[in-house]
């Protein structure tokens, strides 16, 4: 009996550490950690974020990987928003 409450307490500790280390929210907040078009889901999403925290220095050191060629525009790779009515 014990052997299967450790086996259900190593899976769910590792579910609870991979969904606060995937998901895009856990990692914006996290102190030191870079935020990377990888972490976003649309441009804008992305570009909302580069805007909200490039006016905040020490933000913007962990954001400003959102603008890899520097023109102002975040994760211009990333897929625009469907507005669908």
């Amino acid at each position: 009996m014990k052997k299967y409450i450790s086996i259900i307490l190593v899976g769910l500790s590792a579910v609870a550490f991979f969904l606060s280390a995937t998901h895009p929210f856990a990692l914006k907040a996290k102190v030191g950690r870079f935020v990377t078009c990888r972490m976003e889901r649309t441009q804008e999403q992305a570009q909302q974020d580069y805007e909200n925290y490039k006016k905040d220095p020490a933000a913007n050191e962990r954001f400003k990987h959102l603008d890899g060629d520097g023109d102002g525009v975040a994760c211009e790779s990333l897929p625009k928003q469907s507005h669908n009515d």
